[in-house]
């Protein structure tokens, strides 16, 4: 284990990188005197990243509600996820700008559409 503290399974104890979680306590020492913590948890990148793809499957269930309502064959190709995105789980684009372009293209249809 390297050298890291770790605890039981189901007891509290260390938290550090790469530990799979997706908000961690409040940053204080348990070993000192405090007042009580009034503060909510600290998030993470892995957390900011699981609400950016929660708000990226919002923006194509909204699409595609859109078009049964307003067929477009444009904004229809919008729900396909392009190859400089994505290939695959294990095969995608490590620039974000491709996939923020494409975010922003689901934007504008929808608001065309919602019009």
């Amino acid at each position: 284990m390297g050298g890291s503290v770790m605890s039981p399974s189901g007891g509290g104890g260390y938290w550090g990188n790469g530990d799979g979680r997706f908000i961690y306590p409040p940053n204080v020492d348990p070993n000192s005197e405090h007042e009580p913590i009034l503060c909510g948890p600290v998030d993470s990148l892995r957390w900011e990243m699981l609400r950016e793809g929660l708000e990226d499957y919002e923006y194509f269930a909204l699409l595609k509600r859109l078009l049964r309502e307003k067929p477009d064959g444009e904004a229809a190709k919008l729900l396909t996820v392009p190859e400089d995105v994505m290939v695959s789980p294990r095969d995608f684009n490590r620039d974000p700008q491709a996939m923020y372009s494409h975010r922003r293209a689901l934007a504008e249809a929808i608001e065309r559409l919602a019009r």
